[in-house]
């Protein structure tokens, strides 16, 4: 065992590499919780590694308490700051590496309901984690509150995670699977718009600026911020730009209100992605491929893209 109880898994060879060890750890109680994890933050501390603590104010204060005199090493963090969207939740943790020491995150997900596709981007999220940021010195806790999660959604955990932190010390998780494969299982649901919503073709790079404006008119009819309409506007440019370059030369736009946000969605009758986590690594410094999607993931709050023999559909969403 290492670390205050992270062991580096034989069956997962990327952690023989000092890179991203990445765990989930299932509790019933308060006690529970602070007797699992306590430990990984106390020898964090002392080990002067930077500990940080996502989590909700009740995980975090039973967390605090658990610190003992380690808590005023921890950085605690709102969960709904870091939380805000996947794509900015991998690079907030991404973000936390400075001149390779290794980091300690403890992430408690909060509880969600509601619209299907960002509960399964937030599950593809802790997977897809697992290859991003396979080489960065981060060592990864995630929390599950038994008391407050389904029995779905615990099982799906023990599919994106590694390992498993348990009263007997941390073990390899049977049901792990490649994150390649998950994303792959993701990408089985098909993106179907309402048949309501209306299509805008654009074929030249000169109708990209009517493009942006349809999109800052549809979101301001909706009430979205004018600066969160530029963002989704932009983002949206950019994979009609890239559709334009590679996918054929024609791209296919509409908008529409999916109940907790609107959704903008761009096809194209080219191959599209052969990398499942396209737009969620930076791109080499050198190579301008791929800058146009990283923007765009950024940009929005969610990005989904499913390609068939048909074309490619990539639907970015904003929060309302």
């Amino acid at each position: 065992m290492l670390e205050g109880g992270l062991a580096r898994d034989g069956d997962h060879p990327r952690a023989e590499r000092g890179g991203f060890r990445h765990a989930m750890v299932a509790y019933g109680s308060d006690h529970e919780l602070a007797r699992l994890v306590g430990p990984f933050m106390e020898f964090g501390a002392a080990q002067e590694e930077p500990v940080v603590c996502v989590a909700s104010a009740a995980s975090a204060a039973v967390l605090a308490r658990a610190a003992g005199d380690a808590e005023s090493a921890i950085r605690f963090v709102e969960q709904a700051d870091w939380y805000r969207s996947p794509n900015h939740a991998l690079d907030d943790m991404c973000d936390l590496v400075d001149d390779r020491q290794r980091v300690r995150v403890i992430a408690e997900p909060p509880a969600r309901a509601g619209w299907w596709l960002e509960a399964q981007e937030w599950q593809r999220l802790d997977s897809l984690s697992n290859a991003v940021a396979a080489d960065l010195p981060i060592t990864t806790v995630c929390l599950y509150d038994a008391r407050q999660v389904g029995m779905a959604t615990l099982q799906q955990a023990l599919r994106t995670h590694p390992q498993v932190l348990t009263s007997n010390g941390p073990q390899r998780s049977e049901d792990y699977i490649d994150p390649a494969d998950f994303a792959a299982e993701c990408d089985r649901h098909e993106l179907v718009a309402p048949a309501s919503s209306l299509q805008h073709t654009i074929a030249t790079p000169g109708e990209l600026g009517t493009s942006r404006a349809e999109v800052r008119e549809v979101a301001r009819r909706y009430g979205v911020a004018a600066h969160r309409a530029g963002d989704l506007a932009m983002a949206v440019s950019e994979i009609v730009s890239n559709a334009l370059e590679h996918g054929g030369g024609v791209a296919k736009q509409r908008a529409w209100d999916e109940g907790h946000g609107l959704i903008c969605e761009v096809f194209d009758p080219g191959p599209g992605f052969d990398d499942p986590f396209a737009g969620y690594r930076e791109p080499p410094a050198l190579n301008s491929r791929g800058r146009g999607l990283r923007m765009a993931r950024q940009l929005c709050d969610l990005m989904r893209i499913r390609s068939t023999p048909a074309g490619t559909t990539v639907w970015l969403y904003l929060h309302y």
